[in-house]
């Protein structure tokens, strides 16, 4: 068994928008102005036109590969983590990502993973970095029978405080690590 297995999510937007000092929701099929943001490959930023902002991006996680695999009963410690090519520049920028779970029978929302770009030193380079690691199992809702109930998304949130703040994010894996 690898030591880890990945699905990665890349962040590929289509024209989404934004204006200083907004909080806008946008998924991946969006459409609008790009005037609020600069986007370069699979690499989302913030314009540096903004003195300050905060953005939400949310991104459908569905039952793809090692997701639909549960935990290995015989690995004690084995958990989940997502992982984040992101950047962050300093006291002025922070890239903020959860992974929630909605039950679709009650709506109930639960937090199962983040990670906290101010819990890493700031760099004028992307870099990829870990989160807390959890150890859950997903239970994607079917339509084909009632034993799942969860949908599940990624949200990241890109913060600029001041002129001088660069928060960018291009890549979001979910892996599971063994102890």
């Amino acid at each position: 068994m690898n030591p880890r297995f990945r699905v990665s999510l890349f962040l590929l937007l289509l024209a989404p928008f934004v204006t200083a000092n907004a909080q806008v929701w946008t998924g991946s099929t969006g459409s609008a102005s790009t005037s609020g943001w600069k986007i370069s490959g699979p690499s989302v930023f913030l314009n540096s036109s903004l003195s300050s902002a905060t953005v939400n991006l949310r991104y459908n996680v569905l039952p793809v590969h090692d997701l639909i695999k549960p935990l290995d009963p015989a690995a004690p410690g084995q958990c989940r983590q997502l992982l984040v090519r992101f950047l962050d520049n300093g006291s002025a920028a922070r890239v903020y990502v959860t992974l929630r779970r909605m039950d679709v029978r009650t709506g109930q929302i639960t937090t199962l993973l983040t990670f906290d770009s101010n819990t890493v030193a700031a760099s004028s380079s992307f870099q990829r970095r870990g989160g807390f690691c959890n150890a859950f199992e997903f239970d994607f809702a079917d339509a084909q029978d009632d034993a799942g109930s969860g949908v599940y998304y990624i949200e990241v949130q890109l913060i600029k405080t001041s002129s001088a703040g660069n928060p960018g994010v291009s890549a979001i894996s979910i892996e599971t690590l063994n102890p």
